[in-house]
């Protein structure tokens, strides 16, 4: 590319053209016109506006240097590159002039290394406002160490210093923090007052301090304070806190949730903490893994605050692989206590632990709902797909059965596994209604089983009374017997009063001698103990109760018969009489209508 000459010949007769060639490495693609220095002696750089060589100022160290170049742009505000090499610093850096907004450049973040040696304090604050809100500036293409050496898994770190501090009494919207490499710091990433509209991109943020208590040692999101809204985090590697402690690795404070989206990032061995508001959290399309699980243990990827009902969680399209079992084991992914969606993710579950909750929302869900569609477990176990009941009551069941009443919330649309066990809900009231003039179909093998709690009040379009549709709770089938079966099919009633159908069927398959009948013994609803004979009919429609040799070996058709039985008494259906020579087949069936 040209170097551009000074657009007059005073006083700069005589540019430095070795601080040009470093400062145009900022932005190579500029075209030769747009490249200029000025009267003033100000570089201008295409769209970069201003752009000043922080090398080339004075400065007791390289943030004194970046904070002289801050100085000297002009009022509008520009751009400040900082050329390859290794900087150690204790000048903290400050963009704090309200309107001037500043871009801040490295040449890449393998190559431009900023280390900020004091222990606590801010390495850089970003509170320079923005005059439009509009208008984009960044931070980029820069390592930034808060240690003499990168903290990775299983290295302690005692400090409480910030990275990157963005916002403040002007604050800073618009800001774009992308390709750094942000390290060893208290809190590598705080955002404070007055800053929204933050993109946080392609950055790799790690080795925080994870021993600080209700803080973040990767991200810390204080409390909405004119802030909060639309900040954007992509395609960030989050990995190895320091201190082996994935808790609180990003923190959103109380009421500091306005509307954060996570998408395309890595959350190695990190959890987020997202502390109770009226706002939104968005997880799309993200990764957590604990490949570090033997330094940190077992913890929950996801945590709401205790008490908490109003904030919103979507949680959609991430993968969850859990490295470990035992107890280094993902246990839970989410637990929380506001609203969530969740939808198309996927749990790799390859270390062959099991995991018990996809979602726990026991954190005083009494009013709130979870709504959870298109689970997909792969690998090791997963035994609850929801589970906690805050406020309410449930009850949880076991092997292949599920987990009910837990207020408002309901699944659908599961997948997994032969490994795994699928755990429903259903609330007390209507949760899911379907208008489609399609077919619906539930299971696609033959061999699926459904468990519902509740009844069908309409089928067909039409209001349906007692137990909506009748359901069989006792059946059995007894063969090639040749004496009395006591017990062919047997129910206990529940925990009130039942209506029942009862019936049997019969075939004999050899008849010589033989009488016998087929009974059904139960309570009725006065506390008596009756014994009920069925009556059959065979092929010719005869009635008979009493199936004997004279009959032949044929079918013998039961008639059924509604009884009303007490609750907590058995209904048991057998055959009683006289097998001197005779081989048969019975059935039994008890099926509840109200």
């Amino acid at each position: 590319m040209p170097i551009a000459q000074p657009t007059s010949s005073s006083p700069l007769n005589n540019p430095d053209h070795s601080a040009l060639h470093r400062i145009i490495a900022a932005d190579p693609t500029a075209p030769v016109e747009s490249i200029a220095v000025s009267s003033t002696g100000l570089t201008q750089i295409g769209n970069l506006g201003t752009v000043l060589d922080a090398v080339t100022f004075t400065g007791s160290d390289i943030g004194a240097q970046i904070n002289a170049a801050y100085a000297a742009l002009p009022a509008a505000g520009g751009c400040i590159f900082v050329e390859s090499g290794t900087y150690s610093f204790s000048t903290p850096i400050v963009f704090g002039t309200n309107g001037k907004i500043a871009s801040l450049r490295g040449s890449n973040a393998g190559s431009t290394f900023l280390k900020y040696t004091p222990t606590s304090g801010n390495a850089i604050t970003v509170n320079c406002g923005n005059p439009t809100g509009h208008l984009v500036f960044e931070i980029t293409g820069i390592t930034w160490q808060g240690s003499s050496t990168l903290i990775a898994a299983g290295n302690t770190n005692t400090n409480t210093s910030v990275g990157i501090y963005l916002g403040g009494t002007q604050g800073c919207p618009g800001i774009n923090v992308h390709d750094n490499n942000i390290n060893g710091f208290g809190t590598d990433l705080l955002i404070g007052a007055n800053a929204y509209m933050l993109n946080i991109q392609n950055n790799s943020i790690s080795g925080g301090n994870g021993g600080q208590a209700s803080t973040g040692s990767l991200v810390h999101i204080n409390a909405a304070n004119n802030s909060g809204e639309r900040n954007n985090f992509i395609g960030n590697n989050f990995v190895d806190p320091g201190n082996s402690n994935a808790n609180n690795a990003i923190y959103i404070t109380a009421s500091g949730t306005a509307s954060n989206f996570f998408s395309s990032n890595s959350f190695d061995d990190v959890q987020v903490f997202i502390g109770g508001s009226n706002g939104q959290t968005t997880f799309i399309s993200n990764h957590w893994e604990n490949p570090d699980g033997g330094q940190y243990g077992a913890y929950i990827p996801v945590l709401g605050a205790s008490s908490d009902r109003s904030t919103q969680i979507t949680f959609i399209g991430n993968v969850i692989a859990n490295d470990f079992s035992g107890a280094n084991s993902f246990s839970t992914i989410i637990k929380h206590g506001g609203q969530l969606y969740a939808a198309s993710n996927n749990i790799q579950n390859y270390g062959g632990g099991t995991i018990t909750n996809f979602i726990d929302h026991s954190l005083d869900n009494g009013v709130s709902s979870d709504y959870c569609v298109q689970l997909q477990v792969q690998g090791g176990a997963l035994t609850n797909i929801i589970a906690g009941g805050g406020g309410v009551a449930y009850t949880q069941a076991t092997g292949n059965a599920a987990v009910y009443n837990v207020g408002n919330s309901y699944t659908i649309g599961m997948q997994a596994n032969s490994n795994n066990t699928n755990n429903i809900f259903s609330g007390s009231s209507t949760v899911a209604t379907f208008d489609h003039s399609g077919s619906w179909s539930m299971g696609t093998n033959t061999s699926s089983t459904f468990g519902i709690l509740g009844l069908f009040t309409k089928y067909n379009n039409i209001s349906t009374a007692g137990y909506g549709i009748p359901v069989i709770y006792g059946s059995g089938r007894s063969t090639a017997q040749t004496a009395a079966v006591t017990s062919i099919a047997t129910y206990t009633v529940g925990g009130s009063d039942g209506s029942f159908i009862v019936s049997g069927n019969v075939n004999v398959t050899t008849a010589t001698s033989h009488s016998f009948t087929m009974t059904c013994s139960y309570t009725d609803e006065t506390n008596t103990s009756r014994v009920l004979t069925f009556n059959f009919s065979n092929v010719g429609g005869t009635i008979a109760t009493t199936i004997t040799n004279a009959g032949g070996a044929v079918p013998y058709e039961g008639i059924p018969m509604h009884i009303r039985a007490r609750a907590g008494t058995s209904i048991t259906i057998g055959t009683t009489g006289t097998f001197t020579t005779v081989t048969y087949n019975a059935e039994g069936t008890i099926q509840q209508i109200a």
